[in-house]
């Protein structure tokens, strides 16, 4: 990705938000960039109805995060059935000896 085009833009946030974003950005020692960048990525992996959920704000942070949450679990554990589905293939396969 050190190569990909790159697009600037920019949005009026609520000054409340942006500050806890800064202050939470600072306390990580992150840069913006990449938490914005991680931030958008996970926009895009949310299903359409949770989207418009929180465009039309009615889904609490509780409920945010708790989808995260699932989203990420499901995301780790397809994960781990595809290393275990890989590993058995792997102690099946037949050794070649020379």
């Amino acid at each position: 990705m050190a190569n990909e085009v790159e697009k600037m833009f920019g949005a009026e946030i609520p000054i409340s938000i942006i500050e806890e974003f800064d202050r939470n950005v600072d306390a990580l020692s992150s840069k913006k960039k990449l938490c914005l960048e991680a931030a958008i990525k996970l926009w895009i992996s949310l299903p359409i109805e949770a989207q418009q959920r929180l465009l039309n704000k009615k889904m609490s942070e509780t409920a945010f995060i708790e989808l995260v949450h699932r989203i990420v679990d499901e995301r780790f554990e397809a994960g781990r059935k595809a290393g275990q589905e890989l590993l058995e293939r792997q102690k099946h396969k037949p050794s070649q000896k020379d």
